[in-house]
């Protein structure tokens, strides 16, 4: 029964130890009422959230992992099209080298399974892990509820840049992150919880712009911190149609995804130690496999990583590749 036994528990705290345990970055937590405001606020009412947030929501955790450079051999349906002298290479950004999104649900998994057996042995029964959902790239809005929860602050770069939880972490704030949310079947007892903006420990962005100056198509507008998505290099990786002209020279040789603005980010600080289980891809990855494979065929290959989502067409890689000659 949702809220039997609340008191006797000390819920957010053991959970707290145990994503401190998964490797998480930072975490922070948000009451289920406040989780509600927020999607109203950015209109997610529109969308089918209520699935996501499942029977009962008594509260979020989100959580932020710090990812690494990503390099690992390359999978083993390139390796055919690898050692050709002079063959050109497409280059992955770093979130994408590996499915930072499928480890953070595992990592997740991994700390719910252990708050609910603490629980256990404390003769409290909390709700199965099965019923506290797992989000990564989500529809909903997870970098406006993280904001919210004070994971961290968003950046002129339009992306979030974490705080590391209770300064446990150097350096105590990181932009090469993935986010995710942790939707607790359980009612959780919430610290008092400020408003970002007011948060002494969070020092923005001030007068910084680096991000702003670095892209090299202007998607990113020193106007009110707006974001021009249709500018973006990144947004162009995944689209069917061919990018304006001057947007696909930026992209240079990159297959999917960009760092351009991360890179010039002073709170942009990979894990050197992280590791990620799940589809991994590295660095680079031959060209000449794509110009070689029918779509439905990368589409297979490249399930389960980070590149398989179906909204992240198949056919545009190829082209790209196709694009850059031999």
């Amino acid at each position: 029964m949702p809220g039997a036994g609340r008191l006797d528990f000390p819920i957010r705290e053991v959970l707290s130890q145990e994503l401190s345990g998964a490797g998480f970055f930072g975490f922070a937590f948000l009451s289920s009422a406040k989780v509600c405001g927020i999607l109203k606020e950015n209109e997610a009412d529109a969308t089918p959230w209520a699935s996501y947030l499942g029977e009962g929501c008594g509260g979020i955790a989100a959580v932020a992992l710090q990812y690494g450079e990503g390099i690992y051999s390359p999978p083993n349906w390139a390796q055919p099209y690898l050692g050709y002298q002079g063959a050109k290479e497409v280059h992955l950004a770093r979130f994408c080298r590996a499915d930072w999104y499928a480890e953070l649900k595992d990592r997740l998994g991994v700390a719910v399974k252990a708050t609910v057996a603490r629980a256990a042995t404390a003769g409290i029964q909390l709700p199965a892990p099965r019923k506290w959902k797992r989000l990564a790239n989500s529809r909903l809005p997870e970098r406006p509820l993280a904001i919210a929860a004070g994971l961290g602050f968003q950046g002129k770069n339009n992306l979030l840049i974490a705080a590391a939880k209770n300064g446990s972490a150097k350096p105590g704030f990181s932009s090469a992150v993935v986010l995710g949310l942790l939707v607790c079947p359980e009612e959780i007892e919430l610290e008092p919880e400020t408003a970002q903006e007011c948060n002494p420990n969070f020092p923005g962005c001030g007068t910084c712009g680096r991000c702003i100056s670095a892209c090299p198509t202007g998607a990113l507008s020193p106007l009110g911190n707006k974001f021009l998505r249709e500018r973006c290099i990144q947004h162009w990786t995944s689209q069917d149609e061919s990018p304006p002209g001057d947007i696909g020279k930026a992209r240079e040789s990159r297959l999917y995804g960009c760092d351009i603005c991360l890179e010039a980010c002073p709170y942009f600080f990979t894990d050197a130690l992280a590791q990620a289980k799940p589809g991994r891809l590295g660095q680079r990855l031959p060209a000449a496999y794509f110009r070689a494979s029918e779509p439905d065929r990368i589409q297979a290959d490249l399930k389960k990583t980070a590149l398989g989502p179906r909204w992240i067409s198949k056919k545009s890689l190829k082209r790209f590749a196709e694009g850059l000659g031999t």
